[in-house]
C-alpha cells in the first residue's frame, strides 16, 4: 500500500509544483515585460536629455547601462536646476520636452519626473527578481527531491514504514511551503500588473 502512496504522492507533487511554477513564470514575464517597456521609454527620455548635455559639454560620453544613465541624469538635473541655466541650454531642453506637450515652466518637474520614474521602474524590476527567487528555488528543490525519492521508491520499500512516512511528511511539507510561497509571489505580481492598467 505504501508503494502506491509513494508513487502517486511524489508524482503529483512534482507535477503540481511544476504547473504552479509555470503559471508564476507567466505572470513574472508579463510584469517584467511591462517594466522593461517603461524603463526603455524613460531611458530614451533620459538619453535625450543627456544628448543635450553632450552638446554643451564636449568631453561628456553617454553611458550604455540603464542604472548609469539614471545616475548621470540625476547628477545633471541637480547641476542644472541648482544654477541659472544659460539660454541656449534652456532652449535645447525646452525643445526636447515640446514633443511631450509640456510647457517651459514644467521643465524642472519634467526632468525630475524622468529621473524618479526611471529609478522607480528599476527598483520594481529588481523587486520582481527578489520576489520570485526564493519561491522558485524552493519549488525546484522540492520537485527535485520528489523525483529523486520517486526514483528510489524501490529501495525505500524495504525501509521501515516509520521512515517512509517521515520522508513523505518532509516532502509534503516542503511542497506545501513551495506552493504557498509561489502563490503568494504570484498574487503580488498580479497586484503589480493590475496597478499598471
Amino acid at each position: 500500500m505504501i508503494d502506491n502512496t509513494w508513487y502517486y504522492t511524489l508524482s503529483t507533487i512534482a507535477q503540481t509544483l511544476a504547473a504552479i511554477s509555470g503559471l508564476a513564470a507567466v505572470f513574472s514575464t508579463l510584469r517584467l515585460e511591462s517594466l522593461n517597456r517603461n524603463i526603455g521609454e524613460y531611458k530614451n527620455r533620459a538619453i535625450k536629455v543627456l544628448l543635450i548635455r553632450r552638446k554643451h559639454e564636449a568631453k561628456y560620453q553617454i553611458p550604455n547601462k540603464t542604472q548609469v544613465v539614471e545616475k548621470h541624469l540625476k547628477e545633471y538635473i541637480a547641476s542644472i536646476l541648482g544654477h541659472q541655466m544659460n539660454s541656449e541650454l534652456q532652449r535645447d531642453l525646452i525643445d526636447s520636452i515640446i514633443q511631450y506637450n509640456l510647457h517651459a515652466k514644467d521643465l524642472g518637474y519634467f526632468l525630475q519626473d524622468i529621473a524618479y520614474s526611471l529609478d522607480s521602474f528599476l527598483d520594481q524590476r529588481d523587486g520582481v527578481f527578489k520576489l520570485i527567487k526564493i519561491p522558485g528555488l524552493l519549488a525546484a528543490f522540492t520537485i527535485g527531491l520528489s523525483i529523486v525519492f520517486l526514483g528510489l521508491s524501490e529501495q525505500l520499500l524495504y525501509t521501515e514504514q516509520v521512515s517512509q512516512v517521515g520522508l513523505l511528511h518532509v516532502v509534503v511539507t516542503l511542497s506545501l511551503m513551495s506552493g504557498y510561497s509561489i502563490m503568494r509571489a504570484t498574487w503580488k505580481l498580479l497586484g503589480g500588473i493590475r496597478s499598471l492598467e
